[in-house]
């Protein structure tokens, strides 16, 4: 589920490498229910470090298949590796100065760039762009993204001004439930990836 990748993500930014990988290969060695073709949901936006949203949007019955934020997939997007002409310290400097984890990146279109590479991954039926309280970034990207996704016939939902400490989970299930409601079908069938 998406709420137990979140954690993953969450698990793989805490142990060390060997540790992390007995425990990926653990939880992968399980069995684990197949979901049923649901609507398939992208989420972006202020990074979502609570389960809480997760287990809503699953709970209304779609299908998490990405995390495009910066408590999400983007933390393994860009592998630090030293390349013949650097020292590790040097690829650090260059991930963390150039490709850190964040909403704000410049030039903006290198954030467009970003969510339609999350798009082809993910291949959602729907986004959901979320903004905390006192994250207006997003806020400036969204008509460009919005409007990106448009022209690949995705349907989004912008949940703008969202409490970080008390989200209001009534109101956003309220919303999304009718978001979803109008999303068109699923375009895949079968297991997810």
């Amino acid at each position: 589920t998406g709420a137990q990748m979140l954690a993953i993500t969450g698990a793989s930014t805490q142990c060390a490498p060997h540790e992390f990988h007995a425990l990926a290969q653990a939880f992968l060695g399980q069995s684990h229910a197949q979901r049923p073709p649901l609507p398939r949901v992208l989420i972006t936006g202020s990074p979502q470090d609570d389960p809480g949203l997760h287990h809503l949007i699953e709970d209304i019955g779609a299908t998490l298949t990405g995390d495009d934020h910066a408590a999400g997939d983007w933390w393994f997007l860009d592998p630090i590796a030293p390349d013949v002409h650097e020292t590790p310290m040097q690829a650090l400097l260059r991930k963390y100065h150039l490709n850190a984890p964040s909403l704000r990146s410049f030039p903006r279109e290198r954030s467009d760039e970003r969510l339609m590479r999350a798009v082809d991954r993910a291949r959602p039926d729907a986004v959901i762009f979320v903004t905390e309280e006192w994250d207006d970034a997003l806020g400036f990207d969204y008509p460009t993204q919005r409007d990106l996704l448009a022209q690949r016939g995705l349907p989004c939902l912008f949940l703008p001004n969202q409490s970080y400490r008390h989200p209001d989970r009534l109101d956003q299930a309220e919303r999304i439930a009718a978001f979803l409601m109008g999303a068109k079908a699923p375009q895949t069938e079968g297991a997810l990836p």
